[in-house]
C-alpha cells in the first residue's frame, strides 16, 4: 500500500512511532511535581487564606487561581501542541512557575495572590499538557498512566504529612520556596523530554466522531467540578469534626494511601468488567463519601469519608480516560480531556464558595452529588449511542 493510499485508508493515524521509555518517564516525573499545588490544595488553601486573612469564600477562589491559570495554559497550547519545540517550552514552563511563586511570597493583597497563584499554574498547566499528551504517545500508555497515579497518590500522601509542619515551622513562605525548589529541580528533566510530540493534527473527521468524544469530555468536566469543590474545602469540613489542622493533614494522608488502592484496583481488573460500569461503581463510592461529610460526628467517619473519597476519584479516572481512548479520533485527545479536568478543578471550589452558607457545607456536598451523577450518566451516554465505539489506531 502505497503512503498515499495509507493516508486516504487510515485518517487517524496520527502517530509516527510510539514514545520512547526515558522520555515518557521524564513527562511522567515533571508531570507528578507539576501536580503539587493540586496535591496538597487542603492544607495549603489554608495557609494562603491565613497570609491575606481571607474568608471562607476567599479560599474558594484562591484554590481555584493556580487551576484557572493551568486552564488558560492548555487552551493556549491546544492547537499548538504538534508544532512547539518541548524541550524550550518546558524551560520556560518552569521558569514560569518559578516566578510565580516567588511572587506569591510578599503579594499586596489578596488580588495580587490569586494573580501570583494563576501564573505558577500557567507554567504547570504548559507540563501538564506535554505530559498528558506524552503518555498517551507512549507504547503503553496504561501502565505508564498506571504508574503517574501511584507516584502522584504517594506524593500526596507524603506532601500532606509534613507540609503541616513546614507551614508551622516557615509559613507559607516556605510552601511557596518548596514549591519553586520542586520546578528547578524539574529542570533537570526537560532535557529528557522529546524535541517535539509525534502528533499531528486530525483532519477531515466525521461530525458523529466528534459528537461522542465531546459529550465524554463534557461528562468529564461536570466529573471533576465534584472533587474540586471539596478539595479545597476538606480542612474546613474537618474543622467541623472538631480536628485541628495536624489531624486534618494526618488524615488526609492516609486517604492518599486509600486512594493507591483505587488505582491498584484499576490495574489488576483493567477493562474486564467494561469501562462505564465501574464508573457506576466509582460514583456510587463518591456519593456514599459526600453523604458521609454531612455529619460532622468525630475523626473516624471523616477518615472514612476521605478515604472513599480518594479511592473513588482514583478509580474512576482511569476509566475515563480509558473509554476517551476508544472515542479517540485525533490522536490528542489528552489535551482536551486535560482542559475539561483542570477547567472543573479550577471552577469547582469557585463555584462551591457560591453555594456556602450559614448551614455549613450541605449545600456544596449535595451539588457535588448532582455532579456525579450527572457525568456518570453522560458518560452512558456516549459510550452507548452512535453505533460502536471508533478505536485509535496504533502503529503497526
Amino acid at each position: 500500500m502505497t503512503d498515499a493510499n495509507r493516508e486516504a485508508t487510515t485518517p487517524h493515524d496520527v502517530t509516527e512511532a510510539p514514545l520512547g521509555q526515558p522520555a515518557a518517564l521524564a513527562l511522567l516525573c515533571a508531570g507528578v511535581a507539576a501536580s503539587i499545588v493540586l496535591v496538597t490544595l487542603p492544607i495549603f488553601v489554608s495557609g494562603m487564606a491565613a497570609q491575606v486573612g481571607g474568608t471562607d469564600r476567599d479560599v474558594g477562589w484562591l484554590a481555584s487561581a493556580d487551576m484557572a491559570g493551568s486552564v488558560v495554559a492548555a487552551l493556549c497550547i491546544l492547537r499548538s501542541i504538534h508544532r512547539i519545540d518541548w524541550r524550550r517550552t518546558g524551560y520556560l514552563a518552569l521558569a514560569i512557575v518559578v516566578a510565580g511563586n516567588l511572587a506569591s511570597i510578599a503579594p499586596h493583597g489578596l488580588a495580587a495572590l490569586l494573580a501570583a497563584r494563576a501564573v505558577a499554574g500557567f507554567g504547570n498547566g504548559l507540563v501538564l499538557c506535554m505530559a498528558f499528551v506524552g503518555l498517551c504517545r507512549s507504547a503503553n500508555p496504561e501502565r505508564f498512566f498506571g504508574i503517574y497515579t501511584f507516584a502522584q497518590l504517594s506524593l500526596q500522601a507524603l506532601a500532606l504529612s509534613l507540609l503541616p509542619r513546614l507551614l508551622a515551622s516557615s509559613g507559607v513562605a516556605g510552601a511557596y520556596a518548596l514549591f519553586a525548589a520542586t520546578a528547578v529541580a524539574s529542570t533537570l528533566l526537560v532535557a529528557r523530554f522529546p524535541s517535539s510530540p509525534m502528533v499531528r493534527p486530525a483532519t477531515g473527521t466525521h461530525v458523529g466522531q466528534r459528537l461522542r468524544p465531546a459529550l465524554a469530555i463534557a461528562a468529564q468536566t461536570i466529573y471533576f467540578l465534584a472533587p474540586a469543590a471539596i478539595w479545597g474545602y476538606f480542612e474546613r469540613i474537618g474543622q467541623g469534626f472538631a480536628l485541628t489542622l495536624a489531624e486534618v493533614g494526618h488524615a488526609l494522608s492516609v486517604a492518599s494511601l486509600i486512594g493507591i488502592a483505587g488505582a491498584v484496583t484499576v490495574a489488576c481488573a483493567g477493562a474486564s468488567f467494561g469501562r462505564w460500569r465501574p464508573m457506576i461503581v466509582g460514583t456510587a463510592v463518591s456519593v456514599a463519601s459526600m453523604v458521609l461529610l454531612m455529619d460532622g460526628s468525630g475523626s473516624l467517619r471523616y477518615i472514612v469519608a476521605a478515604g472513599l473519597f480518594n479511592f473513588a476519584w482514583n478509580f474512576t479516572f482511569p476509566y475515563q480516560m480509558g473509554l476517551l481512548s476508544t472515542l479517540d479520533t485525533t490522536g490528542s485527545i489528552a489535551v482536551p480531556s486535560l482542559v475539561a479536568q483542570l477547567l472543573g478543578l479550577s471552577l469547582g471550589p469557585a463555584l462551591a464558595s457560591l453555594l456556602l452558607s450559614g448551614r455549613g457545607y450541605d449545600g456544596v456536598l449535595w451539588a457535588c452529588i448532582g455532579c456525579y451523577l450527572a457525568s456518570v450518566l453522560l458518560f452512558w451516554v456516549s459510550a452507548g449511542t452512535l453505533g460502536a465505539a471508533t478505536v485509535r489506531q496504533q502503529p503497526t
